[in-house]
């Protein structure tokens, strides 16, 4: 049980140059079953330089929604990290 993947990550366009908008779909694996649920994420970056991010899952779905955000956050910083995101 547990996320899988994020599959289809589009950034949008975002007049704010320290805020990337993102929107992807999770595939989380729960009972057996693989589900799929619309996600939208924000990296925004402080003048300190520290990056915060911010996970809004669009549909409910049959899994632990703070399990869900953590994991799915996690992921998102790692992605981040290893500068696996898109770029404009």
């Amino acid at each position: 049980m547990g996320l899988i993947a994020i599959n289809n990550v589009i950034r949008k366009d975002s007049p704010i140059y320290y805020r990337h908008l993102y929107t992807g779909i999770a595939v989380v694996k729960a009972a057996n079953n693989l589900l799929e649920a619309g996600i939208d994420f924000v990296i925004e970056t402080n003048p300190l330089g520290i990056r915060t991010t911010n996970v809004t899952v669009n549909e409910e779905i049959d899994y632990p929604a703070q399990t869900l955000r953590k994991e799915l956050k996690n992921a998102i910083e790692y992605l981040d990290k290893e500068n696996r995101l898109p770029h404009q």
